[in-house]
């Protein structure tokens, strides 16, 4: 037998060893614990500074409304100024001192700035201080008018050239907006456009440019104004919205960019529409991108995405009126298509989802006013390009009574209707009738509706806008800047 002996293992003990690892592990647990603390807090931290701006932009909301139904009182109660907004003891809003404090925190100034005997932008301010942290300031601004002043719309089965602008390049002017006494007209760049200019129309009579300095260094689509901002549409591919500060629009430089939003895809944005503090932007088709976007811009700085929505479609132009969104869309069973708007965080195709027309044509600009929506198409074979919708049942179009129909004979690129739903005002790109002016009230009563046309020789129609308070129609071709006048 062989006996086969091990040797004794002998356990030692390692105190040092020992005391490194619980040291180690003390510290690992407390790092992580620490940065699952800070993440927490960070967290919290966040959520109250979010909190924050979304009550202040609450109160500064609440305080223009306001202001709207002092102005509804009586236009006159709207004076210059900065005022607080209370409700007084008769149960209506007035203004009181110079500012109002809420329970928890909020300071609110409202100012109102007289620019007309019938217009006003009013701007409401509300910031808050809570420590180093937590510091802020919300800021929102509306025009207000006098609805109650009575103006007359001249005869426009009979407009005439008021002014002009003419280049002897092609600029390929496209969409237009007016504020006090300037338009402001996009453009093309492909022949030395410069996608945005600025035209001082005190003498409707003689538009002169001023800001001739000024580069968009994109291609400008639409734009719309609010008080002293205005928000462009671009093609570039970084940032397709642009927001400007025009409180001295013969001066506008790249200096008074106050912010700009990067949409998904490069040089896909349509249309702009603009209710509040939030912006609507549409998008061309894009399988991998949504159509219908909905922007915050009760901070300019700081634009933030709310909500967006795909469709199978592009959507080339958009309308809101009661809480929908009226959009031309190039989606085959869905020229005209509706969407609830209503909640800004939440936006959804209306149930219905809009209109079919009968062929494939694209819808391409529309209008909704009073009880109607009015949508302009592309040209087709065998049908008509201007269609007019009654939505005074429902917001999605669910004939009868209409629709009715008016053939155009070319594609209709934009189009605009006075308040008073009378005429409306096309751009097409007809070789001749490039402008043209559609009584409503024929077209609804099914007889011939084509009140007048103007033909020019600067090119196609590309964009058409009118004016209440002027009663002048202001319309763009490739070489031109035009302004029609009605007959008295």
């Amino acid at each position: 037998m062989i006996n086969v002996q091990f040797p004794l293992l002998r356990c030692r003990s390692r105190p040092g060893f020992l005391l490194l690892d619980v040291l180690l592990g003390i510290s690992v647990f407390a790092i992580i614990t620490g940065a699952v603390g800070y993440g927490i807090l960070y967290s919290q931290r966040v959520g109250i500074q979010s909190g924050d701006r979304m009550r202040a932009v609450t109160i500064a909301a609440n305080a223009l409304e306001g202001a709207r139904a002092i102005r509804d009182e009586d236009f006159s109660l709207l004076t210059a100024g900065v005022h607080g907004v209370e409700i007084g003891s008769t149960g209506r809003f007035t203004f009181a001192g110079s500012g109002t404090m809420t329970a928890d925190g909020f300071r609110t100034t409202v100012t109102v700035e007289r620019l007309e005997t019938d217009r006003a932008i009013v701007t409401a301010v509300t910031t808050w201080s809570f420590g180093v942290e937590r510091t802020g300031t919300a800021s929102l601004i509306v025009e207000l008018t006098n609805w109650r002043q009575e103006k007359e719309i001249g005869n426009w089965a009979s407009p005439s050239l008021d002014g002009s602008f003419i280049s002897e390049d092609p600029l390929e002017f496209n969409a237009i907006a007016v504020k006090g006494d300037y338009a402001f007209v996009t453009s093309e760049t492909d022949h030395g456009g410069v996608g945005l200019y600025v035209f001082d129309i005190t003498d409707t009579s003689q538009p002169q440019r001023v800001a001739d300095g000024f580069s968009l260094d994109a291609a400008g689509k639409q734009l719309v104004v609010a008080g002293t901002t205005l928000y462009i549409l671009a093609t570039s591919p970084s940032a397709e919205i642009r927001v400007y500060n025009i409180s001295s629009p013969e001066t506008l430089s790249t200096d008074d960019l106050l912010g700009s939003f990067n949409l998904p895809g490069e040089g896909l944005g349509r249309s702009l529409a603009l209710f509040g503090s939030t912006l609507f932007v549409t998008s061309g088709e894009d399988a991998a991108v949504d159509q219908l976007y909905s922007l915050s811009v009760s901070n300019p700085t700081q634009i933030t995405l709310l909500d967006s929505v795909h469709d199978d479609g592009g959507y080339f132009d958009i309308s809101l009126h009661n809480g929908y969104a009226y959009i031309a869309s190039s989606e085959d069973v869905s020229e005209l298509v509706v969407a609830d708007v209503y909640t800004p965080s939440d936006l959804r195709v209306a149930a219905g989802s809009g209109y079919n027309l009968t062929d494939t044509p694209d819808g391409l600009a529309v209008a909704a006013f009073g009880t109607s929506a009015l949508l302009g198409r592309s040209v087709g074979d065998t049908t008509e390009e201007l269609v007019l919708f009654d939505i005074a049942d429902n917001p999605v179009p669910s004939p009868p009574p209409g629709p009715w129909y008016h053939n155009i004979g070319g594609n209709v690129t934009a189009l605009d209707t006075d308040p008073t739903g009378r005429y409306a005002f096309l751009a097409t790109d007809k070789d001749e009738k490039q402008f043209q002016v559609v009584d409503l009230w024929k077209f609804v009563a099914g007889l011939p509706p084509e009140a007048a046309y103007k033909s020019t020789t600067t090119g196609v129609g590309r964009g058409v806008k009118y004016d209440i308070l002027r009663d002048r129609t202001y319309f763009t071709t490739t070489n031109a800047f035009i302004i029609y006048k009605p007959a008295p």
